[in-house]
């Protein structure tokens, strides 16, 4: 996100400042949880369309004078970006290494890593999947957009003053264009295949710093003047701003066509706004402003105190909740903008040689840091409370649990065997099952095949039929999605049609928010706490029970309800349920599968099976 008011002899315009303040509470509502403000997202992407639009303003303007450096450039970007950014990085280790869980801690240290390299972006790309962390208890995912930014600052000053020197300013416009409509379509079609790459990369990022660049060029070199126009232009801009982040939800929230109206918004109050017309009036009011000058630190700022807020709730916080902490969130972004950001801006008071040097070293504790919460996989070593399992140092060994499994993918069973052989089609709640089953001693190898499928696919389920002749009952278990149940139902009775006699659908589960706010409890404590049950995972429960046949369904979430809604983090032996709120331990798999397979839905298995008792165990690594 573009870092403070406008540099290198540009005029100052407070409404910018206001557009920043626009986008930054955006944001912040949007992450708070404010189903009103499900569009906040876009408030980053406002932020890309200033940085470009001044980027290019500052560049052009200190052509014209005769006195653009790429040195003077970029130590203004420093200036701007670092040491703020150092600064929050560095207030959060300590509270990451107190509150945060192994495998938390270990993302962290990576983030600080990437984050200094500029491309926490990358990071977190390569790092999403099934097991990635959840975002909201990241507390530096924010700096994705950090990343974007700086990486269109290594490229874009360098071409533009490579052009402007050699007299081609002309083929400025075009060039942006035509990557800006490339970064377009390209921002149209990644999602379907791949939607982290669309959201957090650079290529499908360019079209809307682009935009701001030509509205750069355009305000720089006197085009599209278009008279008494100029303020009922900005007002439609300001209005595309606004009710886009009203009316969007996060499932819009890929850069692509929908977002073009209020980035286009954003390029028309930048190109046509002055502070003392029409809506702009707004836009450059003192406490407007007063937002957009720390606007910087507080989005620095925000997402580590809602993370840890989050990590510390025992139930998921509601947004007002959340909303709380605003007040010491604009409080330490004061404190950042009154003795960081406006003294390292000023080279009368931070030398160049004085910030490079404090910068240098404030970077090199972080990665230092970093990679000892890496190699240390987060002092796991010190989490005796999750009863050994996982805490050897070795990293995602209840990882390798749940997907150990993955063994029995393909395996061919003998039609001989019908009667004891079972199927298992879906995701790590489908291996979760195997791993109860083997818990309990129900199956023994040579008796499992597993199909991976995150959803009903039709190319999946065909597959399922080709096991008709050497399986008796097949074992469906996913998220179930309300909107795939139907697909579910037909494709259980269609299995039910080609032979296969006991066809079963295992409803989810879910185990707490936060299973480090669980382990921070004293032991007696922790050990009768019980969690709210998901809402999400509630719902889907319900329409699952209601929608699929009685026969065929099997409610997980009843199993561990006592009938107040809530569910348990730890066994009656004491031991771990979950390690991540939705998978289970091996202590986990034995109580829940006991409870799982005592039901007269399953209790075929229990009476067609005999086998040993030997557990899954995680592969050596």
């Amino acid at each position: 996100m573009s870092a403070g008011p406008e540099a290198g002899g540009l005029a100052y315009r407070p409404e910018i400042d206001g557009l920043r303040a626009v986008a930054v509470v955006a944001v912040i509502l949007f992450h708070a949880g404010f189903e009103r403000f499900g569009g906040g997202y876009l408030g980053v992407d406002l932020f890309f369309v200033i940085s470009g639009f001044l980027i290019t303003s500052i560049i052009l303007a200190a052509d014209e004078r005769g006195s653009f450096s790429l040195v003077s450039f970029y130590l203004r970007r420093i200036r701007r970006i670092v040491p703020a950014l150092l600064l929050t990085m560095l207030a959060t280790i300590p509270f990451a290494v107190a509150w945060l869980m192994p495998d938390q801690l270990t993302d962290y240290g990576r983030s600080l890593v990437a984050t200094t390299a500029m491309a926490n972006n990358v990071m977190l790309w390569l790092s999403t999947g099934y097991w990635s962390m959840q975002n909201e208890f990241r507390p530096l995912t924010h700096t994705w957009s950090l990343g974007v930014e700086e990486q269109f600052y290594l490229l874009f000053p360098p071409l533009t003053a490579l052009l402007l020197r050699r007299a081609h300013r002309r083929w400025l416009a075009p060039l942006l264009a035509v990557a800006g409509v490339a970064s377009m379509v390209l921002a149209e079609v990644l999602p379907d295949y791949d939607f982290e790459a669309s959201f957090l990369l650079l290529p499908t990022r360019i079209w809307e710093l682009a935009l701001g660049a030509l509205a750069g060029l355009a305000h720089c070199s006197g085009w599209l003047k278009v008279g008494r126009l100029r303020p009922w232009l900005a007002a439609i801009g300001a209005i595309a701003v606004i009710v886009p982040v009203l009316v969007f939800t996060g499932d819009d929230s890929a850069p692509s066509m929908p977002t073009l109206v209020p980035v286009v918004g954003c390029a028309l109050v930048l190109l046509y706004g002055r502070a003392r017309e029409g809506v702009c009036r707004v836009l450059a009011m003192r406490p407007v402003v007063a937002v957009g000058l720390v606007s910087y630190s507080l989005y620095l700022f925000h997402q580590p105190v809602f993370a840890f807020a989050r990590v510390l709730s025992f139930d998921e916080p509601s947004p007002w909740l959340l909303a709380g902490f605003v007040p010491a969130i604009f409080a330490c972004s004061l404190l950042s903008w009154r003795y960081v950001e406006r003294p390292f801006r000023d080279t009368s008071q931070v030398g160049n040689r004085a910030l490079l040097a404090i910068c240098a070293g404030g970077a090199i504790a972080a990665v230092a840091v970093g990679l000892v919460l890496h190699g240390t996989h987060g002092f796991a070593a010190r989490w005796a409370a999750l009863g050994g399992y996982g805490v050897d140092g070795r990293p995602n060994r209840n990882e390798a649990y749940v997907d150990a499994p993955f063994r029995y993918s393909g395996v061919k069973l003998d039609p001989a065997a019908r009667k004891q052989n079972v199927l298992f089609v879906g995701n790590s709640f489908a291996r979760d099952v195997i791993n109860m089953a083997k818990e309990n001693g129900v199956l023994a190898d040579g008796q499992i095949a597993y199909i991976f499928t995150n959803d009903c696919n039709p190319a999946v389920m065909r597959e399922a039929l080709t096991y008709a002749g050497s399986v008796d009952t097949a074992i469906f278990a996913t998220g179930l999605p309300p909107e795939e149940l139907r697909c579910y139902g037909d494709w259980a009775a269609r299995l039910a049609v080609n032979g296969i006699g006991h066809v079963r659908i295992i409803g989810p589960k879910q185990f707490g928010y936060s299973i480090a706010a669980l382990l921070h409890l004293p032991p007696a404590e922790r050990y009768r706490a019980r969690f709210s049950a998901d809402p999400y995972v509630v719902n889907s429960s319900r329409q699952a029970a209601r929608q699929l046949p009685a026969g065929v369904y099997v409610d997980v979430l009843s199993l561990l309800d006592r009938g107040d809604g809530r569910l348990p983090g730890y066994t009656p032996d004491r031991k771990l349920v979950s390690m991540d709120t939705r998978h289970l331990t091996p202590a986990g798999a034995r109580w829940v599968g006991g409870k799982l397979f005592a039901l007269p839905a399953l209790a075929h298995l229990r009476s067609n099976h005999t086998a040993n008792r030997p557990s899954i165990r995680p592969p050596s690594r």
